[in-house]
């Protein structure tokens, strides 16, 4: 079996291919602009080469991809529901929904949490009122409304604590939206729903950095509804190659380069801009020639496959790494060659351990049935041990008399 067999996805249903390669899309920019955003952090001076901080100020950028991430999953979610909606069906089985993202998402993400707040322990980084505290609030996605920031065991999680919220409003939201049988009137009512949103945020502050709700659903539904926008291109299928495939090359490229230049998203004509960015990078991923080939290859996918365990695991591997460097070399602040061995001890990390938690944690839980095969093996288990029990009189042993 070739190595990419392993690390592909395998979906209970159609994939869509071209959600593969925009997952790959997002997690990238975030991984870099982490991996630069610890050094500069940690090991730089702002103003010691205009060069060094114009490309470092560009690349911290790359964490506008979360953004990309909420548009995809306002994408993915709504589809089955937009789809029964469409064709008069009922809603479907929302236990089985939920339960679907409860057992998909909340092994790996549970079990990242510990290994943080055991790290946290045994490194001395936090007490251990701190680490339950947030361990505690992590896992029951809460830390940024409890604690007014973000997470310390892991910063990144904040996103996953709006895309928990987008969980539960996506089917009631799907279903009203796409009770509207007319494809222009759907697509009227969700881009005067972004404008509106977008607008209401301005006026209240909610898009201020100071605002707690700003890393909530209310901060963010706009990234969502462009995914559902999406849909209903999709549904129609107006997301179809349909000619100017070279023009959405060129335009899917300047929009990914685009997307990482906007750094922060604040303000109504900025965040409207961004999301025409978005839209375009959406769509150039379906209807691009030479763009789109390029995110359906097979290693592509794979690694957008694999962004929850990269999303999880990669802001601690860079924090460790950056520690390590400054504990063998103190002298390494501002050095492009340390910056250089850095940055590729953190790739080298990166690539050792991630694989390997998504193959042995992260993929069987895609599984939907691990659930109820688990349950069956612990009964197949306990049922032999009983039946021997039952055989012998007494608990079974291998020791001979």
């Amino acid at each position: 079996m070739r190595l990419i067999n392993y690390f592909e996805r395998k979906a209970s249903g159609k994939l869509v291919q071209e959600l593969e390669g925009l997952r790959f899309l997002a997690i990238v920019p975030v991984v870099v602009q982490h991996c630069v955003e610890r050094w500069y952090r940690n090991a730089y001076t702002p103003g010691v080469s205009g060069l060094s901080d114009a490309l470092i100020n560009y690349f911290l950028g790359g964490g506008t991809g979360v953004y990309l991430f909420f548009a995809i999953s306002g994408f993915i979610l709504p589809l089955p529901f937009a789809v029964r909606r469409l064709s008069g069906g009922p809603m479907g089985n929302l236990k089985v929904y939920f339960m679907r993202r409860l057992t998909r998402l909340e092994p790996p993400y549970m079990l990242v949490m510990l290994l943080l707040a055991v790290a946290a322990l045994l490194l001395h980084k936090m007490t251990m009122g701190e680490t339950l505290g947030y361990f505690f609030t992590g896992i029951t996605y809460s830390s940024t409304l409890v604690y007014g920031h973000f997470n310390l065991l892991n910063p990144v999680i904040w996103s996953l604590e709006v895309e928990i919220q987008f969980y539960i409003l996506a089917p009631f939201i799907t279903w009203l939206v796409f009770g509207i049988k007319d494809f222009t009137k759907r697509y009227i009512t969700i881009t005067a729903a972004i404008l509106l949103i977008v607008f209401i945020q301005e006026q209240t502050g909610i898009s201020s950095a100071y605002n707690v709700l700003r890393f909530t659903i209310l901060g963010q539904l706009q990234y969502f509804l462009l995914g559902l926008l999406m849909v209903n291109f999709y549904l129609e299928q107006k997301l179809k190659p349909a000619g100017f495939t070279k023009w959405w090359d060129v335009a899917a490229t300047i929009a990914i380069f685009s997307m990482i230049g906007f750094r922060w998203v604040t303000g109504f004509g900025k965040t409207m801009l961004f999301i025409f960015v978005l839209a375009v990078l959406f769509s150039g991923a379906f209807r691009a020639g030479a763009f789109s080939r390029f995110i359906k290859h097979r290693w592509i996918m794979a690694i957008g496959g694999m962004c929850y365990s990269i999303y999880l695991l990669h802001l601690a591997i860079a924090q460790a790494c950056i520690e390590f460097i400054l504990k063998i070399n103190h002298h390494s602040l501002n050095n492009v060659w340390w910056f250089t061995i850095y940055a590729l001890l953190f790739l080298f990390c990166l690539v050792l351990i991630v694989p390997v938690f998504y193959l042995l944690v992260e993929k069987p839980c895609m599984d939907h049935s691990w659930p109820a095969r688990l349950k069956n093996f612990i009964k197949s288990k306990t049922g032999r041990g009983l039946s021997l029990e039952k055989t012998t009189g007494g608990p079974a042993t291998t020791d001979k008399l």
